[in-house]
């Protein structure tokens, strides 16, 4: 039959597809995810005059960053954010390895050990930095050593979430074949696996690289260091021109690393 006909049940035109149990899913998921939507924004209670009627503070605002402020003070809040976040972006690409390993359904040495490792994953990555930042503050008194603790467990956590899908998407048949002619597992993974998964490995780390230095300004309000410390004064004192600094010299530094990021995978893809 050359009309394609034949593959359809009996009494169906070509072009109806009908409304199998997949297509039902698919629709009801797209309506319920519609409702949903709706009933948040509706919960937010919206009010379109409000958003007219904020403007002239909107300008009061920005008119009040203009020129910005910086300061040697400043530099040097967003020099240690910068720091700590990289630093806590480092160690916790390392680690996020290690426990990436043994989350990937094709790198674990036992399933259940999978298992167990990716529900304390979601546990970790459930609880917000700042309730880490809070804690490590209670314990260790201010500063940055305790913004670094908090960032190293949540980078630690998010690497790892990365690491474990980009290699599961990896292409099986190098690493399946050094094991069919005898490779031992180190060596299957080193030759097999870790090409591919360089490229996966640097964007990935610098993006959480990248998270990490934007969650380092939020962790400096609770006392962690960085950068938030002085930003959060700054609003609290209507001193929008050294928030205007600091937000202009927080997205220089990601638009750095975001630039690192883009030429790494250039020469690694």
């Amino acid at each position: 039959d050359t009309t394609g006909t034949a593959a359809l049940p009996a009494g169906r035109a070509p072009h109806d597809v009908g409304w199998d149990r997949g297509r039902v899913l698919r629709v009801a998921g797209a309506v319920a995810t519609g409702v949903v939507f709706l009933v948040s924004l509706w919960s937010l209670d919206p009010d379109p005059g409000r958003l007219s009627g904020a403007w002239p503070n909107l300008r009061a605002v920005l008119t009040g960053m203009w020129p910005p402020a910086f300061s040697g003070d400043l530099l040097m809040a967003v020099l240690e954010s910068l720091l700590m976040a990289l630093g806590a972006a480092a160690v916790g690409a390392a680690c996020g390895l290690v426990l990436a390993l043994l989350t990937a359904v094709n790198t674990t040495p036992w399933r259940p050990l999978s298992a167990v490792v990716r529900v304390l994953l979601v546990v970790v990555r459930g609880i917000p930095d700042l309730v880490y930042a809070l804690l490590f503050v209670a314990a260790l008194g201010l500063g940055p050593y305790a913004g670094f603790l908090a960032l190293w467990i949540s980078s630690t956590a998010l690497a790892a979430k990365f690491f474990a899908d980009s290699l599961e998407q990896l292409d099986p048949l190098p690493h399946e074949a050094l094991t069919s002619v005898g490779a031992r597992r180190w060596q299957a993974f080193a030759a097999g696996i870790w090409p591919q998964f360089v490229p996966s490995f640097t964007g990935n780390g610098l993006f959480v690289a990248d998270l990490a230095l934007r969650e380092s300004v939020v962790l400096g309000i609770a006392g962690a260091g960085g950068v938030g410390y002085l930003m959060q004064e700054s609003i609290a004192t209507l001193r929008y021109d050294t928030t205007a600094a600091i937000v202009i010299a927080i997205a220089v530094v990601v638009y750095a690393i975001e630039t690192l990021a883009r030429i790494a995978r250039r020469h690694l893809l």
